[in-house]
């Protein structure tokens, strides 16, 4: 065989998992190596100190860590690379890890991961590009009309009901009958669903 014939090994995106459960990040670890080079970190000082070493094709981040927020890594992460994708992942507080996520368009997710997530990354790993989308056009993709689209982007940055009606010059119980509309009609129960499902997690 000529030097120089054989095919080129293929080359591994790095991601970085930001995790502290052991058994879980372990889990993610194994399943991630069979397509990535993945790293993992159980400390918010720990990913802080690999961003530094490394330069990553793709994230999954742990809400709450030994020693902060996984969410204060994504501004470090957008300021370098604003299509590069981020998971952020959590079991609680997610309301405000949703809105989060969606700032620094990330994908949200809550645990138990749900099937298929991983090849959803893995296409994402892929195609950068792909993750990239506004929460108005994802909402409005899902069947929404203007009006509801404009209620859940107001709820999703943390609005009160008192709130968006105010912004958007509807009553309070208007904002409200919107609201109970679109989880009938996404078959969901409350907001972290609705952005859970805009971002493609549901």
């Amino acid at each position: 065989m000529l030097a120089g014939s054989r095919e080129a090994a293929p080359i591994l995106r790095r991601v970085l998992v930001v995790e502290d459960d052991g058994l879980f990040g372990l889990m993610l670890h194994h399943r991630l190596a069979e397509h990535c080079a993945p790293s993992l970190a159980t400390t918010l000082h720990q990913a802080k100190a690999l961003l530094m070493q490394h330069s990553f094709s793709g994230f999954l981040v742990d809400v709450e860590l030994p020693d902060g927020r996984g969410t204060d890594l994504l501004p470090a992460i957008r300021a370098v690379n604003a299509e590069v994708p981020i998971v952020v992942m959590t079991g609680m507080d997610t309301a405000e890890s949703s809105r989060d996520a969606l700032t620094y368009h990330a994908f949200f997710v809550e645990k138990p991961l749900p099937y298929g997530w991983l090849d959803s990354f893995r296409t994402w790993l892929e195609r950068p590009s792909a993750g990239a989308h506004s929460l108005a056009l994802s909402l409005k993709l899902m069947g929404l009309t203007e009006r509801e689209c404009a209620v859940f982007v107001e709820l999703a940055r943390g609005a009160s009901a008192d709130e968006v009606g105010y912004r958007l010059g509807v009553s309070v119980g208007t904002v409200r009958s919107h609201t109970a509309h679109v989880y009938e009609k996404l078959r969901v129960t409350n907001l972290t669903e609705v952005l859970a499902k805009a971002c493609g997690w549901a």
